[in-house]
């Protein structure tokens, strides 16, 4: 009897054994990672230097396209004898601008007066610009070897170089050149020579010399713009009856297809030409003022199809008439 009441407790001891639940695991500990450090807030001389160095390079950016977009002047020979040594050296420019005065200053005729003008743009600027007009100023004897630009440069002869520079914010450095002198002892140019493309006027004059002129040629680009280069002559002549010179080759022009403004004064030609025929009040002189426009001309353009039907060419245009004439 007491050897089954042991067995029997034995048994329900193994099998409170077998049915205990084991102990909960240990979870691992939690490493906490620490947060990276806040970036130091910039100060307002920080924040101001980094708006002021984007504002830099938008502007930067704003005048070399300008600058791109830029063409170049012709400058005829006589211009470029007279300043063609003291262009800007060792730096990247364009020409926009070229003019000449001989005899003549603000259209009235002043004897002994020679007047030269080129402008040139660049993408440089500050101390680099400036050097790149000191030494050609040097070379020419214009400055000394320690000198720094400086304007206006005056020789013993009379003759005054004058130098001046702008530098907007967004667009080209401008570098205008002038150089007064005594006119020279040659005969005068004809418009012929000075002008892109030779003129019918002159033909018409007869045997009057002329006894000054102001001439230029001005380039510059413009968003829209029908023409972007223009040029304009006054010649003055002295002739013994300014208005019946001035009656005689109105009508001449006219025969030859010129038409006469609504104003009466303004003559215009083929090729964009426009002229006026005016008497100075204070010299009475004859004043002949020429001006053309053009647009420099870009690639051409391809030939046009017609719907089912064959390529063709642009309309004939004739010989020394813009295309853009209604008279063509």
């Amino acid at each position: 009897m007491r050897l089954s009441a042991c067995l029997a407790l034995a048994l329900s001891a193994a099998a409170c054994d077998g049915h205990r639940e084991s102990p909960p695991a240990i979870p691992a500990p939690v490493v906490e990672t620490p947060a990276p450090p806040a970036p130091a807030k910039a100060t307002p001389e920080q924040r101001a230097a980094a708006a002021e160095g984007r504002l830099t390079a938008f502007r930067a950016m704003k005048r070399a396209r300008a600058y791109e977009r830029e063409g170049q002047a012709r400058v005829p020979a006589l211009i470029e004898a007279a300043l063609g040594d003291l262009r800007p050296s060792g730096v990247p420019y364009k020409t926009v601008r070229a003019e000449a005065f001989r005899g003549m200053k603000l259209l009235r005729h002043t004897p002994g007066f020679a007047q030269f003008k080129l402008r040139f743009v660049t993408t440089v600027r500050d101390g680099a610009v400036r050097a790149a007009m000191e030494a050609p100023l040097r070379a020419g004897g214009w400055l000394g070897a320690n000198q720094t630009l400086r304007s206006p440069l005056k020789r013993s002869d009379g003759s005054v170089v004058e130098v001046t520079l702008q530098e907007p914010d967004e667009m080209p450095t401008v570098i205008d050149l002038v150089l007064t002198t005594k006119d020279l002892a040659t005969p005068l140019e004809t418009p012929s020579v000075l002008l892109a493309r030779p003129p019918v006027w002159p033909t018409v004059m007869g045997d009057v010399s002329p006894v000054g002129y102001e001439f230029g040629h001005f380039h510059g680009t413009r968003a829209g713009g029908s023409y972007s280069d223009i040029e304009r002559i006054a010649v003055a002549f002295a002739p013994k009856s300014a208005k019946a010179l001035q009656r005689r080759v109105r009508g001449r022009l006219l025969a030859l297809g010129f038409i006469l403004d609504d104003d009466g004064i303004i003559l215009r030609g083929p090729d964009r030409v426009s002229l006026a025929l005016t008497i100075s009040p204070k010299t009475g002189h004859l004043l002949v003022h020429h001006q053309r426009r053009w647009k420099t001309p870009g690639p051409p353009a391809p030939p046009t199809a017609a719907p089912g039907g064959p390529a063709r060419a642009a309309p004939y245009t004739p010989p020394g008439v813009s295309p853009a004439d209604p008279r063509r």
